[in-house]
């Protein structure tokens, strides 16, 4: 059964490969979801960007930080500079962007990232398969193309493979400047 954790990211994934729910979809949940974690990245302790804002008498505010990617699944956890648990009282899960209450020194995230263009490729050659038995054909005068889909589904998978490819959340362990992610990278690059 699907987790109610990927819901934001499985009605993304469903807009990608053009397959509203309903009556006529392609996929149920759990398969979009196997789509989905077929791209998951956990990520512990990653170090977030703040986003400081000038208020009123000079003073900085750092209650906004971003991580270097959004799609995260819901249940992301933070903590604070001294790594105690951290409450957010916003969250944008698929932006990446996140709000506390106070200033913070530094804002650490840990959960699971997910690449939803790599995941609409995997959905979408599962179309393409299906559509595989699609044919032209030729009555009398009449040219019938039934296999235009198939041309349109593998321009849409060229196009999300680029996509996919620049998916900064695939290399997170490498990019985090701090945490967990960070020493695992540096006890490994030479």
């Amino acid at each position: 059964m699907a987790r109610a954790s990927t819901a934001d990211l499985r009605d993304r994934l469903r807009v990608l490969i053009n397959d509203p729910a309903g009556s006529g979809q392609r996929f149920d949940e759990d398969a979009l979801e196997s789509f989905l974690d077929e791209t998951r990245v956990t990520v512990t302790q990653a170090r977030l960007q703040v986003v400081a804002e000038a208020a009123p008498g000079g003073v900085i505010r750092r209650r906004k930080w971003r991580s270097v990617c959004g799609t995260w699944e819901a249940g992301v956890t933070f903590q604070d500079a001294a790594f105690e648990n951290l409450t957010a009282s916003a969250i944008g899960l698929i932006s990446g962007e996140f709000e506390f209450a106070g200033d913070q020194v530094a804002v650490y995230a840990s959960g699971n990232l997910h690449n939803p263009h790599a995941a609409a490729v995997a959905a979408l050659k599962v179309m393409m398969a299906r559509e595989a038995g699609s044919f032209d054909a030729q009555i009398g005068d009449l040219n019938v193309r039934l296999n235009q889909p198939f041309g349109n589904l593998r321009a849409l998978i060229e196009q999300y493979e680029a996509v996919a490819e620049l998916w900064p959340g695939r290399d997170y362990d490498s990019v985090a400047s701090v945490g967990i992610g960070a020493m695992i990278t540096r006890e490994f690059n030479y």
